[in-house]
């Protein structure tokens, strides 16, 4: 049996495809998995998605030539050496937001230029940006006008929609699920399903009443 070997890592859904379909067209066994990577910062350890492509240790070379010859842009191949200092302090200040490769780059470039960046810096901006998540978004004003019109009309797409505002949670970069909007736009969403559930059933009762 041969082993697996990773050739290609992104956060990009369509990059890994593009990748992933190349390499077959090329009748390359492969497979693209979504995988969690551990982004190391002086906040610790936190999860993010990210996409990997392996394949068969005997076709690494060829995979890698492959990949090679594509125009796509990625973590791996940009030389952040020509970034500022500023730069470098805003990848290290946002983990979350960067590939991993990218800040233990960052960090070691720090190092050697001896950018001042404190742990407690990491540790306030990330809790910062885990507060604005945990608050929730403001849905926008032409998705719950749209929702609402599903509610009192097309019942069923109105009770989705609802529900999507009211208990819609997403993942954030510590691994957790929160709720995507604040607690208005859920209130909003948890009285337009009620307001769409209700539309359901009086349309049912009609049809069966009259038909």
């Amino acid at each position: 049996m041969n082993d697996k070997v990773k050739v290609y890592s992104t956060y990009e859904k369509d990059m890994a495809d593009t990748v992933y379909a190349l390499l077959k067209r090329n009748d390359i066994d492969c497979k693209l998995i979504s995988a969690k990577s551990n982004i190391e910062s002086a906040y610790g350890a936190s999860n993010s998605n990210s996409y990997e492509i392996t394949v068969d240790e005997k076709d690494e070379i060829e995979a890698l030539e492959i990949i090679s010859l594509l125009d796509i842009p990625s973590d791996q191949k940009i030389d952040i050496e020509s970034y500022s200092d500023e730069e470098i302090k805003d990848i290290i200040l946002n983990p979350d937001e960067w590939h991993e490769s990218f800040v233990d780059k960052a960090q070691k470039i720090a190092k050697t230029r001896n950018i001042d960046i404190q742990e407690k810096e990491v540790y306030d901006n990330l809790n910062h940006k885990l507060d604005a998540i945990i608050e929730g978004k403001q849905a926008g004003t032409g998705l719950r006008i749209f929702i609402w019109i599903f509610a009192f009309t097309g019942g069923l797409f109105g009770i989705i929609g609802g529900l999507a505002l009211w208990l819609g949670k997403a993942k954030a970069f510590d691994g957790k699920r929160y709720y995507y909007y604040n607690n208005a736009s859920r209130k909003e969403g948890q009285l337009i399903f009620g307001v769409a559930l209700t539309s359901v059933i009086v349309q049912l009762i009609l049809i069966f009443t009259y038909y």
